[in-house]
C-alpha cells in the first residue's frame, strides 16, 4: 500500500490497473490504510517481546523509507527489498528466541529470490521508470544484464536452500518435492514469456514451505522453532 502511494505516478504508465491508477482507491485512502496496517503490525509485535517490536519498528521505518525514495536508489533499492524480506525469518526466530539452520537457509532464499523479483520487476517497469526519470539499476545496465541478474540470484535462492537439504537440515519427506516444485516454477519465467515477477514471488513462498516442511518431524514436532 505505501508502496503503491508513492508509485501512483509512475503507476500510470506501468501499471494503469492498480487500485490507484485505475481510480478504485485514493492516495489518501491508500496512505490511511497502510499507516492502520504498519499500526496493528508493530503493536502485535511489541506484545510478543522487546527484540520483535524493536526489529519490526526497524522494519517499519525501512519500509517508509524506502517508498519514499526507492525510485532514485538504483541497486540498492533492491538490495534493501531482499534484506526486508530475508528479515522476516529474523522476526520469527525473534517471536520464539530461536536461531537455526532451517531459518538460515529460508532467510537466504527469501534473500536472494527476492532479489530476483525485484530485478525481473524492475525490467518490466522499465517503460514507465524512463518516462519519469527513475533510477534503477536495469535502467542503468540495461534489459539483457538485469534479466539474467535475476536469473543468477532465483539460481542462489535455490541453491541455499538445496544445500540445507543436502547437508541433512532437511529430513522431512516432504522437503524434496516442494523444492522440486519451487523449481520449476522460479525457471518457467526464465525460458518462457510469462510475466516474471509473479511466478518467482510464488516459487519462493513454495521454497519457504519446503523448508518448513522439511524441518517438521512428526516425533519432535516443529523442529524448525527448536535451536
Amino acid at each position: 500500500a505505501i508502496n503503491d502511494y508513492f508509485d501512483r505516478e509512475i503507476d500510470k504508465v506501468n501499471m494503469p490497473a492498480r487500485p490507484i491508477p485505475s481510480g478504485r482507491v485514493s492516495p489518501e485512502g491508500a496512505l490511511l490504510f497502510a499507516a492502520a496496517l504498519f499500526t496493528a503490525g508493530n503493536l502485535a509485535a511489541w506484545q510478543v517481546n522487546r527484540a520483535l517490536g524493536a526489529l519490526a519498528s526497524t522494519l517499519t521505518a525501512i519500509s517508509i523509507a524506502y517508498g519514499a525514495t526507492s525510485k532514485r536508489l538504483g541497486l540498492l533499492k533492491n538490495l534493501i527489498v531482499a534484506a526486508t524480506a530475508a528479515a522476516l525469518l529474523l522476526l520469527a526466530g525473534a517471536a520464539v528466541g530461536r536461531s537455526n539452520a532451517a531459518l538460515w537457509a529460508a532467510g537466504a532464499h527469501l534473500f536472494f529470490m527476492m532479489m530476483g523479483v525485484e530485478l525481473s520487476k524492475d525490467v518490466e517497469d522499465m517503460p514507465g521508470d524512463k518516462a519519469f526519470g527513475a533510477h534503477t539499476w536495469a535502467l542503468a545496465v540495461g534489459r539483457g544484464r538485469a534479466t539474467r541478474a535475476a536469473g543468477a540470484c532465483v539460481a542462489a535462492g535455490l541453491a541455499a536452500v538445496a544445500c540445507a537439504g543436502a547437508a541433512g537440515a532437511m529430513r522431512g519427506t516432504l522437503f524434496w518435492p516442494l523444492f522440486a516444485g519451487s523449481s520449476v516454477m522460479a525457471g518457467w519465467p526464465f525460458v518462457l514469456p510469462v510475466r516474471k515477477p509473479n511466478l518467482i514471488f510464488c516459487a519462493t513462498a513454495l521454497g519457504v514451505a519446503a523448508v518448513i516442511a522439511g524441518a517438521y518431524d512428526p516425533e519432535r514436532g516443529a523442529a524448525f522453532l527448536k535451536p
